[in-house]
């Protein structure tokens, strides 16, 4: 599936519904065809994070830093407060 900006968009919008699994099918599909994404990283990276595993996040945050250190800025979907806290803790 090459990476069309409306599915990344129907990506992201499944992640935000709590929708994680279809969502990170659609991410895993547009990183197919293009690995060096850092935006699809970082959303897999969102998603991992919501899903409780932190591992994986910390990982795909990682290969999106590698690949644009400017990434922060493609994030899709936000982090709540206790998200926040979590993640320092």
């Amino acid at each position: 599936m090459p990476y069309v900006p409306e599915q990344f968009s129907e990506a992201a919008d499944l992640a935000l519904l709590g929708r994680y699994e279809e969502a990170l099918a659609l991410f895993w599909a547009f990183f197919k065809t293009d690995s060096n994404n850092a935006a699809i990283w970082n959303n897999i990276g969102i998603i991992r994070f919501r899903q409780g595993d932190y591992r994986d996040a910390v990982n795909a945050f990682g290969q999106a830093a590698d690949i644009d250190p400017a990434c922060p800025g493609a994030l899709l979907i936000d982090f709540t407060p206790s998200e926040r806290r979590s993640a320092t803790q």
